[in-house]
């Protein structure tokens, strides 16, 4: 999915202008460093002063390594730096484990300060650190035992207002002070050094068919933290958003007291990844999730970092101005590239002084969908897709108009795929299922998006997506229920796609959101 008109590129792709160029060869301090599943990078914060590689430690300021750790830990397992980066932690484990054994060491010296032992029917889940402790907690209970680094003890235990703690629910401010949890229907924050509650946040929004939102309920609010991917705290400590992919990926962001400040979708990831990554910009002005930069001001999307499909390395930001990651089609070469935010601040004041453009929240664009080889009613499925693109766009807050100069079209063509037979479940327990002798026929789709404008021959911008049909049903399954879901997969896709929502007439002003490629 790449934007045609405007991107970012390691080396080719052009982002002010259709053919201005921006390459990571400009940056004078180019991370350039081979990785693979046995030497993942873990970085800190931005403003963390260190990264580390494998064995190896390396300065962010000169990117040299400084120090090389002794031992060995599992690179696939839990690892965190502390927000300066003096301490390294790391479990010998994969997740999932019993008897894990946390270490810590110190990235000045490479030395090892800290062992934690294993403990037999007991997980590590939660592994963070501050510059003074090390936090370690599982599923086995509530607690989260606190260790004094420097002390090489434990100092006290933390109780989190749940059943047990999980792995990506659980949250600690920079300084360890206090800490965010997601407690079944809301997120709760406690003061850790007296254990007494700090604040509730407020629920999250439910989105309405008609574009409205209103507060969720408790079971509303349930499945959205059942599908919270990561919590964190902002570096002052102000702040805490969460991402979740229920019903549809959004960010949400409290203040310490519990008022929601921005409840907002934003796009799917373009990889599968087993973790999700989000961290907060420097000065709390916004956030990088999953490669996304998402500014808090504006409430916009203005930076995708497109990664190889099934890469290990999440987009990571170094600090204000650098980020990390394997880029183009190289996923074994951990490299960086400046995020230009002269840019993309200058592209966001002309939107606001609305220049003129092809599309943009005050510049209406027009549909034109059809769906080829329908295998259902077109007259509705193109009524569905019409509104499931119209909705998209509005959360741009780009409107819907016939007879615009720029237009959207969404070609969708269905294919028939394999007859199944058809399998009933007797049990939660049962895998396979009975054979009801009854068989349905899978359904395919693909779609080409593009954005086209009479004043341009090219398109300005063109994507493709993929669906198919479900294989697990809790209705009656036949040909349409599986029709029914490849549709609902293809509208999923569409809402997770990181469209253009500000394509500038002058070649001068990058489109938004820009691309690293």
């Amino acid at each position: 999915m790449v934007g045609s008109r405007q991107c970012v590129g390691l080396a080719l792709c052009a982002l002010a202008g259709l053919f201005s160029c921006y390459s990571a060869a400009q940056e004078k301090l180019g991370l350039n460093t081979p990785v693979s599943h046995k030497r993942l990078p873990t970085f800190g914060p931005p403003g963390c002063q260190v990264c580390v590689v494998g064995a190896d430690v390396i300065e962010l300021k000169d990117l040299k390594t400084s120090a090389t750790l002794e031992g060995d830990y599992e690179s696939r397992g839990l690892r965190a730096l502390s927000p300066t980066g003096k301490y390294f932690t790391a479990v010998n484990k994969t997740p999932n484990i019993t008897e894990t054994t946390v270490f810590v060491w110190a990235t000045a010296t490479g030395k090892k300060v800290l062992q934690i032992p294993p403990r037999a029917g007991q997980y590590v889940d939660v592994l963070e650190i501050t510059d003074k402790h090390v936090l370690v907690g599982g599923r086995h209970n509530n607690k989260i035992e606190v260790w004094d680094i420097e002390a090489g003890k434990p100092l006290r235990q933390l109780t989190v207002p749940d059943r047990r703690v999980e792995k990506d629910k659980i949250a600690f401010a920079p300084d360890g002070s206090y800490f965010a949890c997601i407690a079944h229907d809301r997120v709760i924050t406690t003061n850790a050094n007296t254990g007494k509650r700090a604040a509730t946040m407020a629920q999250p929004l439910t989105y309405l068919p008609n574009g409205g939102t209103r507060l969720s309920t408790g079971p509303e609010s349930i499945f959205v933290f059942a599908w919270t991917n990561a919590i964190r705290y902002s570096p002052d400590g102000e702040f805490v958003a969460a991402y979740s992919t229920n019903p549809l990926p959004r960010l949400m962001c409290w203040d310490k007291k519990g008022k929601l400040v921005l409840d907002s979708p934003v796009p799917m990831p373009h990889v599968v990844s087993h973790r999700t990554n989000l961290q907060w910009l420097p000065e709390s002005k916004g956030w990088l999730i999953n490669g996304y930069v998402f500014e808090r001001e504006s409430r916009r999307l203005l930076l995708s970092v497109r990664t190889p499909f099934a890469t290990e390395v999440m987009p990571q930001l170094m600090d204000r101005d650098r980020v990390a990651g394997t880029f183009g089609e190289d996923p074994e070469t951990l490299r960086s590239v400046v995020v230009p935010w002269d840019k993309l601040q200058d592209a966001v004041k002309k939107l606001n002084e609305k220049t003129p453009a092809f599309i943009a929240p005050y510049q209406s664009v027009s549909l034109d969908v059809s769906v080829g080889g329908a295998r259902g009613d077109s007259d509705e499925t193109q009524q569905f897709l019409t509104l499931a693109l119209t909705q998209r766009l509005a959360r741009d807050g780009v409107k819907v108009a016939t007879g615009q100069s720029t237009t959207l079209r969404f070609r969708v063509s269905e294919a028939a795929g394999e007859t199944l037979a058809i399998y009933e479940r007797q049990s939660a327990f049962d895998r396979r299922g009975r054979d009801t002798g009854r068989t349905a026929t899978e359904s395919n789709g693909a779609a080409v998006l593009e954005l086209v404008s009479a004043e341009e021959k090219s398109p300005l911008w063109r994507a493709s997506i993929t669906a198919s049909s479900a294989r697990s049903f809790t209705e009656e399954i036949n040909d349409a229920t599986l029709r029914k879901s490849m549709l609902e997969h293809l509208v999923r896709q569409l809402h997770g796609m990181d469209m253009p929502y500000f394509i500038p007439k002058s070649k001068d002003i990058v489109a938004l959101p820009a691309v690293i490629e």
